[in-house]
């Protein structure tokens, strides 16, 4: 007779604990989202989305472009909150909020995404100048236009 593994009753129909066995090897995995899990996940299919968007418009890994993001989610923003550091060294690139992009800069593509329930945009721009819009007005008021 040849021994063969099983799982115990409980364990067949279990909420949260999945199951397989093949007769010679069985496995139990915990299904159960966490927090952290969820934004692991979320952080992944980001940067995925990322690449995706770079890949899409033929930009080299080397390109000078700047990221900006848009989270329109708490969870999302969050999640990127406490992966900010890791996305940016993956991503190799400035990396920012996009409450911060300029008026005009020039964008060379953009995705609205969507990740299971948190949404978002993606913005890809060339490095450009800008300009602080309310500081070169009152530069411009404090020397009369000249």
């Amino acid at each position: 007779m040849r021994p063969s593994r099983h799982f115990l009753p409980e364990y067949e129909n279990h909420d949260t604990l999945k199951n397989a066995a093949d007769g010679a090897f069985a496995v139990i995995l915990d299904t159960t989202m966490t927090t952290e899990i969820a934004q692991g996940y979320y952080t992944r299919e980001f940067l995925n989305k990322v690449q995706m968007l770079r890949k899409d418009n033929n930009l080299e890994l080397d390109a000078d472009i700047d990221i900006f993001y848009q989270a329109d989610t708490p969870d999302l923003l969050e999640a990127i909150n406490i992966h900010y550091q890791n996305m940016k060294d993956k991503l190799k690139k400035r990396f920012i909020n996009a409450d911060l992009k300029p008026h005009g800069y020039p964008e060379i593509a953009s995705t609205n995404f969507k990740i299971l329930n948190e949404t978002g945009k993606i913005f890809i721009c060339s490095v450009g100048i800008s300009f602080n819009r309310v500081n070169v007005l009152k530069k411009v008021e404090n020397h009369g236009g000249e």
